[in-house]
């Protein structure tokens, strides 16, 4: 695969890489990264920290943050660290 045939999203602390096809359709294969995204942890400790193409394109760990979206939600912020346990 290439980096054009990724979508990379975050489901709560999980890192899902879906499969896209030349549209951007995604396809029904995907891989799930859990606790990628450990907030009760230091980021980036035992997290994938590579991705490697067919291209050889290789994503570093802040690649790897820079491409996917962050979601903005209308409501106050709040700290996550009292509440997962």
């Amino acid at each position: 695969m290439n980096p054009n045939e990724i979508k990379l999203s975050r489901k709560l602390v999980n890192l899902v890489i879906e499969f896209v096809d030349k549209n951007r359709n995604l396809a029904d294969d995907k891989i799930t990264i859990q606790n990628y995204f450990n907030i009760l942890e230091d980021l980036g400790n035992g997290v994938i920290e590579k991705i490697k193409f067919k291209n050889s394109t290789i994503w570093d760990l802040d690649t790897i943050l820079k491409n996917f979206p962050l979601l903005a939600i209308e409501n106050r912020d709040i700290n996550l660290k009292n509440i997962i346990k």
